[in-house]
Order: structure tokens, then sequence, then C-alpha cells
């Protein structure tokens, strides 16, 4: 018995190199070049098409944005999780045996496509569209904390707090990007949260704005809007210009609060909540858990008139959230 098993081990042992061997130069010839995706990214600037999207599958496979810089790209976690309702076409380049086959079924192939080992498939969107997105449209809200205006828009986002006259905080941020690394040098801050050096605010509360980012939520990107609401405090966004339709919140805690790498950091145990409402209507309150989670709300009906929001949080600290609220109707 102990022979066999002897002589079944040598076996086993160059048996097992052969098939890694096998499954590394499988996984090589199967990896597209640059070549492949620099030609398939010209493909689509040739037919791209005002309210076209562009995406890629797998996500792991994103060699392919070294030529993205002047397309409408956007993130996509999975095809299954596909949410195309801002565009009215997509592009999707597939990569490793993925192509819009495994997108659901409300969306349809227009054209497909090959570059090599790169697949290029134009896809017909269907379903739902977004008629209005809180993000595109930020600097046309009004945002106050704790009834009083956060009047001062940086390009980005509303401020609620400045440390120097607006007039200094533009200087800052308009002045070349060797004086602004310049002044961060001398004005280094650690961030306990994130656990690193504090970004150059240029006087502006790190807190106290709202503002358009991207950030990880649930170890993935999520372009969004950035709030971080308050105990006993109501951050408020006035949303005059919606459209009517339903509106649909997507939302969760940033990553840099809700995972706990270290015993030392805080750990988040209370709930944050945002109620919504079109103006004049029944409010929705919506409990965003203390969790590493991206989650969707829906308003359940189509309505019309401004939309408006209510921030804040059971957390004696404060927290982080990101969120992108949009407005959708039948396509």
């Amino acid at each position: 018995m102990k022979i066999i098993s002897r002589r079944l081990l040598y076996l086993l042992v160059p048996l097992s190199v052969l098939i890694a061997f096998g499954f590394q130069t499988h996984m090589r010839a199967s990896v597209p070049s640059r070549a492949d995706w620099f030609a398939a990214t010209e493909a689509i600037r040739a037919a791209l098409q005002p309210e076209d999207g562009v995406t890629w599958t797998p996500y792991y496979a994103g060699e392919g944005r070294l030529f993205f810089e002047d397309l409408p790209a956007f993130h996509m976690e999975s095809p299954e999780k596909a949410d195309f309702s801002a565009y009215k076409r997509v592009w999707l380049l597939g990569a490793f045996g993925e192509n819009a086959d495994a997108l659901p079924k409300i969306h349809s192939l227009v054209e497909r496509k090959t570059f090599g080992r790169v697949t290029l498939d134009l896809v017909q969107v269907g379903g739902e569209q977004t008629v209005g997105s809180l993000r595109q449209g930020l600097e046309k809200t009004s945002v106050s904390y704790n009834q009083k205006s956060c009047d001062f828009w940086d390009g980005s986002g509303w401020n609620c707090k400045l440390r120097r006259s607006p007039d200094q905080v533009l200087a800052c941020l308009e002045a070349p990007i060797e004086e602004q690394l310049r002044e961060f040098e001398r004005n280094r801050q650690y961030d306990p949260v994130h656990q690193r050096l504090a970004p150059l605010d240029c006087g502006r509360d790190r807190k106290l704005h709202v503002s358009r980012d991207t950030r990880i939520v649930d170890d993935f990107p999520r372009r969004c809007v950035w709030i971080a609401p308050q105990k006993n405090k109501v951050m408020r966004i006035d949303w005059p210009e919606a459209p009517a339709g339903e509106w649909v919140l997507d939302a969760g805690l940033t990553d840099a609060v809700s995972v706990r790498r270290s015993s030392k950091q805080r750990r988040l145990t209370e709930k944050t909540w945002v109620t919504i409402a079109r103006e004049g209507g029944e409010p929705q309150k919506i409990a965003i858990e203390p969790e590493q989670a991206w989650k969707r709300w829906r308003g359940g009906t189509p309505g019309q008139g401004p939309l408006i929001m209510e921030w804040t949080t059971d957390e004696p600290e404060g927290t982080e959230v990101c969120f992108d609220l949009t407005v959708r109707a039948p396509r």
C-alpha cells in the first residue's frame, strides 16, 4: 500500500506542474494586447454618438482604460448588475470570454466585432432611462447646514464653512500645482479616519461640504455626491429643477469609515438617516445601516416638483456617505 502511495505521489507532482504550466500558457494566450484595446477604442471613436456610454468586462481587465481618455467611459461592477439607464447605447469591451451575453435581457445586442482578443459589443439600452441627476446638476441646487446656507461653490461642491476668505480659497484652488504642493508640505495634517495625510483643503472644512466625488463603497468606485452627516444637525439639499418621474437613491457609507482595518479606529454602530420628498409631498425616511454596502431605494410612484433631501445621523462623531440621486422615467 505504501509503495502504491509513493508511486501515486511521484506521478501527481509532475502532473500538477504540467497542469499549472498549461493553465499559465492558456491565460497568457488569452490576454489582450495593447494593440487590441487600441483598435477597439478607435472603432468606438469612429462611430460614437451623443448619449453613448463606454465600459468593459470583466472589471479586472482594465488595461483598456489607457485609451479611454476622451471617451464617455464608466465603471461597471459586473454585467448582471449593469445600470445603463443614463445612456441610449453602450459600447462594451469584453475580454477573457466575457461579453454582452451576460447583460440583463432588457438590453439588445446591435453589433459585435472582435479586435484580436478583445470583443466589442454595441448594445441598445432598454428599460427605464435617467431623466435627471442631482450629481450632474449639483451647482443648481441649494445646500444648508443647521439652517445656515452653504453658499460657497468651489467648482465641485457647496461649502458650509471656510477658514479663509472666499477670494483666498479661490486663489489657492487656482494656484499652479507646484505652489499647492509647497503649501501642502508646509501644512501637513494627519487624517486618523483614513490613516493618511489629509489632502490640501485651501481653507475649506473637510466635513462641512456637499461635493461631487468618486469614492470606494463596498470595494468598488462609485461616482456620487459626498456628504458627511452630523448628529443633531441637518444637512439639507434642495433640488429645484428635479424633473418629473420616480426618484432612485443609491447610497452607502464610504469604505474609509465602514471598513475597520485597525482596532484603534472607531467602529460605527448607529444608523444614518435621509428623508426625501417632493415639495409639498409626503417624505420617505430611509435608514442607512453602519455596514459595508451599496444599496438602492426607490420613490415608489412618479411625481413632479422640487426634490428635498435632509441628512442626519445617530453616530456621535458623524460619518461619510456617498450617494447618487437620480430621477427615472420609462424609455
